[in-house]
């Protein structure tokens, strides 16, 4: 039961498809459609990491320190 309340928690495309993408994620019926939630749900936590929303331990190793510097 803890599972369908969490499932029906986040089952709004809000949070995870962009304004662009809605389109194709939700029908006129507010059925979601899988391929494209799942490709909107894995571009937001890359978009999280690219704005430092988000920090994944080692990330730094394959950056240029020099880009998160202030000018």
């Amino acid at each position: 039961m803890d599972a369908m309340r969490l499932l029906t928690k986040y089952a709004d495309v809000d949070g995870v498809a962009r304004k662009d993408w809605r389109e194709a994620v939700a029908d006129d019926q507010g059925r979601v459609e899988r391929i494209p939630y799942e490709l909107c749900a894995l571009l937001a936590p890359r978009d999280a990491v690219r704005r430092r929303e988000i920090y994944v331990e080692g990330a730094a190793r394959w950056c240029n320190p020099e880009h998160g510097l202030p000018g």
